[in-house]
């Protein structure tokens, strides 16, 4: 179990009572996929930059 994946905060309240907040970054590869994908960095001019300099510092992974 890695510590990170289950980093849970608890604020405790005058009441006594302690209520659970949830992680503030919620991880979609949906929306990870549309900003910083190939076909989004394609369809600009500095995209296409930016894969192409990657492709010449021979990266594995060309984008996200």
């Amino acid at each position: 179990m890695n510590l990170r994946n289950y980093f849970i905060i608890y604020i405790y309240y005058f009441k006594g009572d302690y209520i659970l907040m949830k992680r503030t970054f919620q991880p979609s590869k949906i929306k990870l996929k549309r900003v910083h994908g190939f076909r989004k960095r394609m369809a600009t001019k500095d995209g296409r930059k930016i894969i192409s300099n990657r492709r010449k510092k021979k990266r594995n992974r060309i984008c996200k």
